[in-house]
């Protein structure tokens, strides 16, 4: 962001793009959202991502961690009549699970969606 011509809004904007998609963004996209130049888009996305970079390989945490699973999205009672004939069952059905992961010792947490919560995929 450093000595760009390229305002701080719109940097703030292909972040918040960035992290809310699946599969970060395209340059094409991020050029039509922010009305700038294809070219100006993708050095964005790449200074994006070069400031995300992770250098270490062994992963975040260093020491004993402690991790937990939760579910997201609400209560059937708070939900219109459709959703809930939509998901029915028991337990957390039409809920999104969630792992958060804690260090001991540094007291970092990180999470991450997944898509079940069986021992594999944990």
């Amino acid at each position: 962001m450093a000595r760009s011509n390229i305002p701080m809004r719109k940097w703030a904007i292909a972040i918040y793009l960035c992290l809310t998609s699946l599969k970060s963004v395209s340059s094409m996209k991020l050029h039509r959202e922010l009305g700038i130049s294809q070219k100006a888009a993708w050095f964005m996305m790449h200074r994006i991502r070069e400031a995300w970079a992770c250098d270490d390989q062994d992963g975040p945490f260093d020491g004993p961690v402690e991790f937990d699973e939760a579910y997201v999205g609400g209560k059937r009672k708070n939900k219109s009549n459709a959703r809930r004939k939509d998901a029915e069952g028991r337990g957390p059905v039409d809920m999104t699970a969630v792992v958060g992961v804690k260090d001991r010792e540094t007291n970092q947490v990180s999470a991450k969606v997944v898509s079940s919560t069986d021992r594999i995929t944990l």
